[in-house]
């Protein structure tokens, strides 16, 4: 009887990056037959790349990372029969939140109070908020 030889799992499909404060998610699609992943990074495109996890689900935080640079990443899938193939290279770029505002003012009025502060550079306005307390 002979052996059937395993072949190597495929590249990791939607792999999507996601930024936020010093650190970055990673998400894929679940890849048939893998046992682990590969996550590798770069501050290059098109890298070269360094292997910064290892997780057995498909998506990991990289916590290691700092606010304002941009870092590039392909995810492999491995099992006994070895690496698949890298997927399409993601990039995303951290950032820290905005200061608070400063010079805050409350204006009392007729059954309401009416909030003020300076201008934050940076900040943006969130429309769901800005629609329940208008």
């Amino acid at each position: 009887m002979t052996a059937t030889p395993i072949e190597p799992p495929a590249a990791p499909a939607d792999v999507t990056a996601t930024a936020a404060n010093a650190r970055i998610t990673l998400i894929w699609s679940a890849v048939p037959g893998a046992q682990r992943y590969r996550v590798m990074r770069s501050t290059t495109p098109g890298g070269p790349y360094t292997a910064i996890a290892s997780p057995a689900e498909p998506g990991h935080v990289d916590g290691d990372v700092s606010n304002g640079l941009c870092y590039y990443y392909v995810v492999r899938a491995l099992n006994v029969g070895g690496k698949g193939p890298h997927s399409a290279q993601v990039e995303a770029r951290p950032i820290a939140p905005p200061p608070a505002p400063e010079s805050l003012l409350a204006h009392a009025g007729n059954g309401q109070v009416a909030l003020s502060w300076n201008p934050v550079g940076g900040a943006t306005q969130d429309p769901k908020l800005r629609a329940k307390f208008t």
